[in-house]
């Protein structure tokens, strides 16, 4: 009997895999269509001189990211994405009436996904989540399951791999894992408060402990 309930369990948790991973696939497929068309936009704009910036600088108006860094607030890793100025949200597009932040790129385990913005935890089964902070004030976590096509592979990632985050409007933020740790279940303060730019958060072993990858900025 408790090799049957092991079996069942292994084959809904592979089935819920390749679902999830065709999901973010097709997912991945049309919000780099919408990155592209912003790229090529934001191309025209510097062409024609209607940027209102100099050439090779972005377009503020566009991206309130965008903007001087000195004007950006210290780090807070109290801040939760909710908590921000109203003129500091991130960008958004919508597919499938799920609303996506942007795509994480890990090239060493030929992985890249589109993440949710905040607030899409109960579709945590397509895409990783924005689940604290931000690219822009360096307090950035993404949590998602530990599925091979989403985060469960991260505990193989090394110091100085590479890791990128392309938001919606085609700015690319670059990254390097720093180290892993092992969280106990309920150290959220500890994963929000990890003082690294990113992190990759998501459950471990049988799911009594978690995993963050730390990453600084490349």
């Amino acid at each position: 009997m408790l090799i049957l309930s092991a079996l069942l369990l292994f084959l809904h948790n592979f089935i819920e895999d390749k679902r999830g991973g065709r999901i973010a696939g097709e997912t991945l497929s049309e919000m780099q269509a919408v990155i592209e068309q912003h790229r090529a936009q934001e191309a025209e704009k510097e062409a024609a001189g209607l940027s209102g910036e100099k050439q090779g600088e972005p377009d503020e108006t566009d991206n309130p990211f965008w903007e001087d860094p000195s004007t950006w607030p210290d780090t807070d890793f109290e801040m939760m994405p909710e908590d921000l100025p109203e003129d500091f949200e991130m960008p958004e597009i919508t597919v499938s009436e799920i609303s996506y932040i942007g795509v994480i790129s890990l090239p060493v385990l030929g992985i890249e996904l589109p993440v949710m913005a905040p607030g899409n935890f109960n579709h945590l089964d397509v895409a990783p989540i924005c689940q604290f902070g931000s690219p822009q004030t360096n307090n950035f976590v993404i949590a998602a399951h530990n599925t091979n096509s989403f985060f469960g592979r991260i505990d193989s990632m090394q110091p100085g791999d590479p890791v990128t985050f392309t938001d919606v409007n085609g700015r690319v933020y670059r990254y390097v894992v720093s180290h892993g740790e092992l969280l106990q279940v309920g150290q959220v303060s500890e994963a929000r408060n990890n003082g690294h730019a990113l992190g990759l958060y998501t459950c471990a072993y049988d799911g009594t402990l978690r995993f963050i990858v730390l990453c600084d900025r490349a």
